[in-house]
């Protein structure tokens, strides 16, 4: 597959499975805006990607996903610089073993895996709006029994920390199904993905105690091999515009009756908004 044309925005693309897929996108001719929050881990990337290669076409900017501030100012900066959009891949994600909140105010992963997306979403759908491309691929798939509860949304009853983590994923499915049927994302196709089947090797676990990370890696296939299904993703939304997909690898998945609820996206949907309205640019 030859990407040149094609515009593409990574979000967590200094580690893992940003990285991965930077290199993968990179050497199949692919413009690509790097959002980052380690200046220095990220400068240290773009040298490990241009030792590939060299002509890479990469522009970075700094951006911290936990602060809202810094979101706006990431888009500001994409509103000016550039006319249009074709792909927005919502991939940074953070997994906490204790209850943090950010300077907003909010915890640290409902912000991070899930308001900011929407943040990103809402604003940068005019750009991807005037490709003939546009997609959103959101990296979620939570299991199918896992259930949001509106009155701990930010865990501040409960919190257990791979509970809490997925329920932010399973927010942005929601979110994300929700505004496939949105007409501000007319033209947009709208896709939640997990890039692969099993488990595969990343940063985001790096909080977490010793003998799970010990345990994850012995099950963890490399990234690398999981960027191919990345590029399937890519090549599919080319060819199949049907919007509000959900794609397990490169198997596309029927929606649960609970994701299905139109009662409980709008919920979701009508709390994300409310929270990040104040923030939009």
């Amino acid at each position: 597959m030859d990407l040149s044309g094609k515009r593409i925005l990574i979000t967590g693309a200094s580690s893992g499975l940003g990285l991965a897929c930077v290199k993968r996108f990179a050497i199949l001719n692919a413009e690509i805006i790097l959002l980052c929050r380690n200046k220095e881990k990220a400068k240290k990337m773009i040298e490990e990607v241009k030792k590939v290669v060299p002509k890479a076409n990469l522009f970075l900017i700094i951006c911290d996903l936990s602060s809202f501030s810094s979101v706006r100012n990431f888009i500001g900066v994409i509103k000016k610089r550039y006319d249009n959009l074709d792909v927005l891949i919502n991939n940074a994600a953070v997994m906490k073993q204790k209850r943090t909140l950010t300077g907003d105010g909010f915890e640290t992963m409902f912000q991070v895996n899930f308001l900011s997306p929407v943040l990103l979403m809402k604003e940068l759908a005019p750009l991807l709006a005037k490709s003939n491309y546009g997609h959103i691929i959101n990296i979620t798939l939570p299991s199918s029994k896992l259930r949001l509860d509106f009155n701990n949304m930010q865990f501040e009853k409960s919190f257990k920390s791979f509970d809490a983590f997925f329920k932010t994923k399973l927010a942005l499915l929601l979110y994300s199904l929700k505004i496939a049927r949105n007409s501000a994302f007319n033209n947009i196709k709208i896709t939640c993905a997990v890039p692969n089947t099993k488990p595969f090797k990343s940063d985001l676990g790096r909080d977490a105690p010793f003998f799970i990370k010990f345990i994850k890696n012995l099950i963890s296939v490399p990234v690398e091999e999981v960027t191919e299904n990345m590029v399937y993703l890519l090549e599919h939304g080319i060819k199949n515009r049907k919007t509000g997909e959900i794609i397990n690898g490169k198997t596309s998945i029927n929606p649960t009756i609970y994701w299905q609820d139109e009662k409980i996206q709008e919920r979701v949907y009508e709390l994300a908004n409310s929270y990040v309205k104040e923030f939009s640019v």
